[in-house]
């Protein structure tokens, strides 16, 4: 029926009252002022536009009867009082048309009212509306472009001559739209140049998009236009803009960057009792498996009780005593409701929970009744405790970004589930969803197999989570199915862990600037054509910030096929094997695809792109089980490179809300030879490679540690001739028992990653900085 739709709103545009002509267009400091005329005669309501310029980028386009009319307001536009600084603007009439441009944005009103923005978002026809939805449609590309965005769209990514639905569908598989969104983006190919459109609606629609015929976008609201341009060089820059209208994607606390565990634990196996959660953490302790929070309850008849106390909600002192008893395990933990949260504050306040889960019985409505629900959780978590939102929802909308993390509803896992999950989570970010995930081998169905495959590349992303209870084996914790799966899936739960500081630097750029930790390979290579489709492979794979591809097996075999290896504009990429370091496309080839790439069950096809600067911590279970001490560099040389180390408590708020703000940026950069990595058998060129770890910037926060020892593992083909700390030599160990058991120094081991140096720093003062150098000469 969801495909049909666009057919029939077609079908009764002959009949719709459309815009026929502007009678009026006056400017005033950065707004415009339309009058309009439409077809129907016997109307005496006026339409009346406006056409505001909030920045030099970005333009409000509105229509509608009702001049009081607001849309969504501020509860998804919360940038809007920051967008209105004194802009320059000029109009200039023309005998069909009105031009009015910014410094580097220009709209067209035709005298005909038909509207175009920059002549790459051009209307085909004037707005028009019948007694059910207003539709806007729009002329095909005058070149090749790609649509994005759409927020969740299930099992695709690129919308291009196909539709989407916006809004509530129930459909948790593949092609529904659990959380979708009003905002799509025109990305032409040939150039990267994008344009971001965002509805202000809470009305759902539908959008068919064609790049041969006209497109149609449409509400289920009538005689009502309210969209939001947004113009810029490349999605990076137009997710920035899109951010700044509708708030930053929100920062998680760091514990939420560990596995967490939801369930009930209501039937038999668990006692019908919240307390019952203790046991299953005080397991994940037992068996050596990281985890990061617990969320014990749901509202099904559980409570928070022992069965003696009666009905939900009961004893808030044995809630308080569990919070308290997974603490003491290294857990967080929260509550999970499908019936409100009527007792948050005491909940949060004195019972110490800080995570929330919306359950679509209580938020399935969606629209702006569910982002009132997720503002609630959120609300209720930070208006009781200093720490920051953790809350989970489906059923999200615009701005719910910056709320929550959005995940796909109640899915069967097999390997289907596997396959259309990965473009899906890819999609999400080109609408500012950076943190979104999926049951770890869904809520139903699920084998040992497709367990292992979901949680490897769930472990390269940013929040994931296990529901247990539903399934023909109830209990989806990482021990399940037993050995050989429990031994590969705490492998890469300890990867996951290590890899915290990397994946937490990268949740603090999304904040700040909306590009989100799991990227579309297009996002990293905007200018490699082939990269803009849902075609199998390509889709199949992404990018976890802009150092590792990731190529999840999604089919039940021990091999992958299809691995695309990009180009990039400056002449090509090298990328290097994560597991033993080979050569697998070089800068001078074009587009590698690799077939046959082998992957038996405990292998992840996962690859490094030269030049990639990596932070991993300490093995860990827990993100506060012990220091972040030392702080390994997992290094790559080739060329010129830079990351920026973001570090704060990670529990409060006070990274975010204190004056100045409590973190640290340690920015790291380095410098080798351009083929370092490159040539027959990785033979690298004489050079020196350097690595310096700058002082931190900022204002620091409560914790950080005034020194910390630094490790870094240097891939070379070749035994460097010396390294030197800050100018002065250090010592060269005989063996690897002597480096293992030195606090500083270096060894050399030809036999890993292609050749492996190693270097231990020593204490180092945060403040001060270093600067390491590998002698090539």
């Amino acid at each position: 029926m969801l495909r049909l739709l666009p057919l029939l709103l077609l079908s009764a545009l002959s009949t719709a009252t459309h815009l026929t002509s502007v009678t009026s267009l006056t400017c005033e400091a950065s707004s415009c002022d339309v009058a309009f005329t439409t077809s129907d005669l016997t109307s005496d309501s006026p339409i009346s536009g406006k056409i505001t310029f909030h920045t030099n980028d970005i333009v409000q386009y509105w229509v509608t009867t009702n001049t009081s009319d607001v849309g969504c307001g501020e509860k998804v536009l919360a940038g809007l009082p920051d967008l209105t600084p004194p802009l320059s603007i000029s109009l200039l009439e023309q005998d069909d048309r009105y031009e009015i441009s910014s410094d580097t944005v220009t709209v067209t009103m035709m005298k005909d009212a038909v509207f175009s923005i920059n002549d790459y978002v051009k209307e085909a026809a004037p707005l028009s509306w019948n007694g059910t939805t207003t539709t806007q449609t729009l002329a095909p590309s005058a070149s090749a472009s790609a649509v994005l965005g759409g927020g969740m769209q299930n099992g695709r990514f690129v919308h291009t001559d196909s539709c989407i639905g916006i809004g509530v569908d129930y459909n948790w598989e593949d092609e529904g739209h659990p959380n979708s969104v009003p905002w799509y983006m025109n990305v032409d190919v040939a150039t990267s140049a994008t344009v971001g459109v965002l509805r202000n609606t809470w009305a759902p629609g539908m959008y068919s998009f064609s790049s041969t015929s006209p497109s149609t976008l449409a509400h289920n609201e009538t005689a009502r236009f309210d969209a939001f341009y947004m113009v810029g060089s490349s999605p990076q820059d137009v997710l920035a803009s899109y951010t700044a209208v509708t708030g930053p994607p929100f920062l998680p606390p760091i514990y939420g960057f560990g596995v967490g565990d939801s369930d009930c634990y209501h039937n038999d196996r668990h006692g019908n009792s919240t307390s019952a959660v203790l046991a299953v953490a005080e397991k994940y302790r037992a068996l050596d498996m990281p985890g990061g929070w617990f969320l014990p309850n749901d509202g099904y008849g559980c409570g928070y009780g022992e069965p003696t106390d009666g009905d939900f909600p009961t004893n808030l002192t044995s809630l308080t005593s569990v919070v308290a008893g997974l603490h003491d395990l290294g857990f967080y933990s929260g509550l999970w409701t499908s019936t409100g949260m009527p007792n948050i504050v005491d909940e949060v306040g004195t019972a110490g929970t800080r995570i929330c889960k919306t359950d679509v019985g209580w938020i399935g409505d969606g629209y702006e009744y569910a982002f009132d629900g997720v503002q609630l959780c959120a609300d209720g978590i930070e208006d009781n405790s200093d720490a920051r939102r953790f809350v989970w929802t489906v059923e999200g909308w615009a701005g719910t970004h910056r709320l929550a993390v959005m995940w796909t509803g109640d899915d069967t896992s097999d390997f289907e589930y596997i396959r259309w999950q990965i473009p899906t989570y890819v999609g999400c970010g080109f609408s500012a969803q950076a943190h979104v995930s999926g049951d770890i081998d869904g809520i139903f169905g699920g084998s040992p197999k497709t367990y292992v495959r979901d949680l490897q590349f769930k472990a390269l992303t940013t929040t994931i989570m296990s529901m247990s209870g539903w399934a023909e084996n109830p209990d989806k914790q990482p021990w399940t199915w037993g050995e050989p799966y429990t031994s590969i899936n705490r492998m890469y739960l300890k990867l996951k862990s290590r890899l915290t500081p990397y994946m937490y630097s990268l949740s603090r750029t999304a904040h700040d600037t909306g590009v989100p930790p799991l990227r579309a390979m297009l996002l990293e290579f905007p200018d490699d054509p082939s990269l803009y489709s849902n075609s199998t492979g390509t889709a199949q794979q992404f990018m976890a910030g802009p150092s590792l591809l990731v190529a999840p097996v999604y089919r039940d075999e021990e091999k992958r096929d299809g691995i695309y290896f990009p180009t990039a504009s400056d002449g090509g990429e090298a990328w290097l094997d994560w597991w033993d370091g080979s050569l697998v496309a070089s800068k001078s080839d074009k587009g590698t695809i690799v077939d046959g790439y082998p992957a038996p069950l405990d292998t992840l096809p996962l690859f490094v792109r030269a030049g990639t600067i990596l932070p991993l911590w300490p093995e860990n279970n827990f993100f506060d089980e012990k220091p972040h001490d030392p702080i390994s560099l997992e290094l790559w040389p080739q060329g010129e490179s830079d990351f920026t180390l973001y570090e704060d408590d990670g529990v409060t708020r006070k990274a975010l809300e204190a004056s100045p703000p409590a973190f640290a940026r340690t920015p790291i950069t380095m410098c080798a030879p351009a083929d370092f990595l490159m040539g027959e058998g990785r033979k690298s060129e004489a050079g020196d490679v350097k690595i310096t770890v700058a002082a931190f910037e900022g204002a620091g926060f409560d914790g950080q540690l005034a020194s910390r020892a630094w490790e870094l593992n240097v891939r070379a083909a070749a035994k460097p001739q010396g390294i030197e700390v800050d100018s002065e030599v250090l010592v060269e160990h005989a063996s690897e028992a002597s480096f293992d058991a030195a606090a500083e120094g270096w060894f050399f081991d030809a036999s890993v990653q292609g050749g492996l140096v190693m270097v231990k720093v020593g204490q180092k003062k945060a403040a001060e900085g270093f600067t390491v150098e590998l002698k090539q000469l």
